[in-house]
């Protein structure tokens, strides 16, 4: 498998995601804020406006496995995290490796195929990837009812319902401009 080279915006997402935030996700089902937690289903989109951008994420099906799409006003095709995934559809380094992996991973939104390259940072126990949004993924996001995430060999790793989807794409408009 070729090796990605890590890009400056994968690091200051990392950073970002370090920072404490008002409304983030708090554990498995639960959306802190300020005022304390909500529970939250599944599949439901969740809306993060920063300063200068937007994220949306939601947990897969069962709580397996996070997926937040990001963007801001200087980074209009933002990126994408996948985390708190433990299963074996994707490959999973050791904590101390040195060397990020790379693997493809097909977003599978009703029946319209979008290849993503994710990148394994070990040390983080995620998959990242930048410049993931497009007007064609998210057009297909909003109008969908199921993304379906999908290894190279074509076997399921998570499902999310896109419940909230068609309000999430509209954050997305508004704080990047597409």
């Amino acid at each position: 498998m070729p090796r990605l080279p890590i890009r400056t915006p994968i690091l200051a997402l990392a950073l970002l995601c370090a920072a404490p935030a008002f409304g983030q996700w708090l554990a498995p089902g639960r959306w802190a804020t300020g005022d304390g937690f909500r529970p939250v289903t599944p599949g439901t989109w969740m809306v993060l406006r920063q300063n200068d951008g937007v994220e949306i994420s939601a947990e897969g099906d069962h709580h397996v496995g996070r997926l937040t799409l990001w963007c801001t006003t200087t980074m209009p095709g933002g990126g994408l995290i996948f985390d708190t995934y433990n299963g074996s559809g994707l490959r999973h380094a050791p904590a101390d490796a040195a060397e990020l992996t790379s693997e493809v991973v097909t977003l599978m939104v009703d029946a319209q195929r979008f290849d993503v390259a994710f990148v394994h940072i070990p040390w983080e126990r995620q998959w990242v990837a930048d410049a993931v949004m497009s007007p064609s993924l998210m057009d297909a996001f909003a109008n969908g009812s199921r993304l379906d995430l999908r290894n190279a060999a074509g076997e399921g790793i998570t499902g999310y319902h896109l419940h909230g989807s068609s309000a999430a794409r509209e954050a997305v408009r508004r704080a990047c401009g597409f």
